[in-house]
C-alpha cells in the first residue's frame, strides 16, 4: 500500500508545527517562571528600603552622612531603630514603642517641634503614600518584635514548666525511696539496713 505524497507532506508539516508549538509553550512557561523569580517580593521592609535608597540615601550615605544618619539599603535598620536622634535626643529616630513619636516621621511630615527643616532637604516633600510606606514598615517592625517576644515568653514558660515537672518528678522519686516500714522504724533500727 502506497501512501500518497500529499498525505506524507501534510503529516510532516503537522508534526513540525506541533513540535514548534510545544517548544514555544515550554519557552513561554520558562520565561514566566524567570520573570516571577526576578521580581522582588514587596514587603514593608523592601518597600521602605527602596524608598530610603531612592529619596534619602543621596545625603544619608557615605563616610559623612547628613546628621550621621545612614539610610542605605544595607545599613538603615541598625542606624534608626530605637536610636536617639542627634537633633532631639529625647526622641528616637524610629521609636518602636510609640511610633508617632518617631523623629524621622516627624521630619518627613514637617511636624512642629522638629529641629531644622522638613526632610528631604532641597527636594520635594515625600508624598502621603511614601510616608505611609514608612508608617507601615514601623508597624511591621513592631508586630515582628511582639511576635518574637511572645515566642520567647512561650519558650521561657515552657522551660519553667519543664523545670517544675522535673522538680516534681525528682521529689516523687525521693519519696518512693523511703519505704513505709522505714518510716515507722526508729532511727536505730534502720541504720544497719541497706536498701535494695
Amino acid at each position: 500500500m502506497r501512501i500518497p505524497l500529499i498525505v506524507v507532506m501534510v503529516l510532516t508539516c503537522a508534526t513540525v508545527a506541533f513540535a514548534d508549538a510545544h517548544e514555544e509553550a515550554e519557552v513561554d512557561a520558562q520565561t514566566v517562571e524567570e520573570e516571577a523569580e526576578a521580581r522582588p517580593v514587596r514587603t514593608p521592609e523592601t518597600k521602605v528600603a527602596a524608598l530610603f535608597q531612592g529619596r534619602c540615601a543621596a545625603c544619608h550615605s557615605g563616610e559623612q552622612p547628613a546628621a550621621g544618619l545612614v539610610l542605605t539599603t544595607d545599613g538603615f535598620r541598625t542606624a534608626i531603630l530605637d536610636v536617639p536622634s542627634v537633633e532631639l535626643e529625647k526622641l528616637k529616630i524610629i521609636d518602636t514603642e510609640t511610633s508617632d513619636q518617631s523623629y524621622l516621621l516627624m521630619k518627613v511630615r514637617g511636624d512642629k517641634g522638629i529641629q531644622g527643616g522638613r526632610m528631604p532637604a532641597g527636594m520635594p516633600p515625600l508624598e502621603d503614600e511614601e510616608i505611609q510606606v514608612i508608617e507601615e514598615w514601623i508597624a511591621f517592625v513592631i508586630a515582628a518584635r511582639a511576635a518574637e517576644a511572645a515566642e520567647e515568653e512561650e519558650g521561657a514558660a515552657g522551660a519553667a514548666a519543664g523545670a517544675a515537672a522535673a522538680g516534681a518528678a525528682a521529689a516523687g522519686a525521693a519519696s518512693e525511696d523511703a519505704s513505709p516500714a522505714d518510716e515507722d522504724a526508729s532511727p536505730g533500727e534502720t541504720e544497719g539496713k541497706k536498701k535494695p
